[in-house]
């Protein structure tokens, strides 16, 4: 069965999952209509969509995440920063954006470093294959200019230009293996109706965000296109009672078309953005589809633990236990009618979290996560989140 021809029997395998716990949910939501909600910032990465706290540590891994929002006037500015220890890698943005009633024009700068690898995926016939032996440096820089157009309550239509310089010179040879500009014209659909519900007790996460971009990259000019990308980003809150949480993810990315193997995108994959119980960067792919499965259960029924910290008093709460399971499908060769490689992991894990005044909380969350199609011992994750909803997320 070809890559394409399994996403709609896992798609009704999701519906089918959630069909159920929603119907039964809504009521309880719609009773209690009072709830304080605060619109969550939904950030997406090149491998997926997530929640952005403030800070957030995630090891083994070392990867540490900062986001912060400014507003003046009528102007916001959203500031976004990543750092790998393990990955050596290194990456920020600041975005410009003038949020309107209908039309929200917005400017993005970036860079991101990539220190050091020790193998290079390049495409060779039909096949990926690893290329060892140069240690090389890969920069990105560049800009994403933006328009945000409201169709209607919480769904929008977004094109948008990117213009990313790229470079990546050998370390070992003194040399430069690639140096060029890419032009990217896109166009994404987006619904976002993830909020964060309850802010000054215990922040409880419910929504569904969606997004779906097409865009075309081209070398240095619109002569040489390189290759039309699709991606599609999933993510889905939600709680019966606020005692059971579900967490679904989705990613999708594939390229529909390629003129230039040379150029065309690689994904590094294995770890906590994609799938946990597999070593960081340990699976290359053309195309792949991951599915990510939380499902969080409260314990102790609302009891909390006063704590004195830092000459404050905090409350130690919203104890948790949870199940996790991920699926990875992925193609490292250009035609469709190719083999599909699967990866899976099961863990669990405990949550709970610490609360201060101004709506300020803590998570903190250790889980583990077994590789089930690799001969990988388990991986322990450790995750600690800020969030402050006094401030914007």
């Amino acid at each position: 069965m070809s890559f394409y021809r399994r996403i709609p029997y896992l798609l009704l395998i999701l519906l089918l999952l959630f069909l159920v716990p929603i119907s039964q949910g809504r009521g309880e939501e719609n009773a209690d209509s009072q709830t304080d909600e605060t619109k969550a910032d939904v950030r997406v990465t090149e491998l997926r969509a997530r929640i952005s706290p403030q800070l957030e540590i995630v090891l083994p891994s070392g990867n540490i995440y900062e986001h912060f929002v400014i507003n003046f006037n009528n102007l916001e500015l959203t500031f976004n920063l990543s750092f790998s220890v393990l990955g050596n890698t290194l990456g920020g943005d600041i975005t410009f954006a003038y949020p309107s009633f209908l039309l929200s024009p917005y400017v993005t700068f970036y860079q991101s470093l990539d220190f050091e690898s020790y193998f290079a995926p390049q495409i060779s016939g039909d096949d990926i294959v690893l290329v060892p032996t140069t240690k090389y440096i890969t920069r990105k820089r560049g800009v994403d200019l933006g328009l945000r157009y409201v169709l209607f309550s919480n769904f929008s239509l977004v094109p948008s230009l990117l213009i990313s310089d790229t470079f990546k010179g050998s370390l070992t040879e003194n040399r430069v293996l690639e140096d060029g500009v890419d032009l990217t014209p896109q166009f994404g659909l987006v619904y976002d109706s993830v909020r964060a519900e309850d802010t000054d007790t215990k922040p409880i996460f419910t929504g569904l965000y969606w997004e779906t971009t097409f865009g075309v990259r081209y070398r240095n000019d619109f002569n040489t296109p390189v290759e039309l990308n699709s991606e599609t980003m999933f993510l889905l809150y939600h709680n019966i009672r606020e005692k059971w949480f579900f967490e679904e993810r989705l990613s999708l990315i594939s390229p529909l078309k390629i003129w230039e193997k040379r150029l065309a995108s690689i994904y590094s994959l294995g770890g906590f953005d994609s799938i946990r119980g597999y070593e960081e960067g340990s699976i290359n792919a053309l195309r792949f589809l991951s599915l990510s499965t939380n499902i969080e259960r409260e314990i102790f029924d609302g009891r909390e633990l006063r704590l004195r910290m830092f000459k404050r008093f905090v409350r130690l709460h919203q104890y948790r236990i949870f199940f996790l399971s991920d699926v990875l499908f992925t193609q490292d060769r250009l035609r469709l009618e190719n083999p599909i490689e699967e990866y899976c992991s099961v863990g669990a894990g405990i949550a709970f979290s610490l609360s201060g005044r101004e709506k300020t909380h803590f998570q903190i969350r250790l889980s583990a996560a077994q590789a089930l199609t690799e001969a990988f011992a388990p991986i322990v994750y450790f995750r600690t989140s800020l969030f402050k909803f006094e401030t914007s997320l």
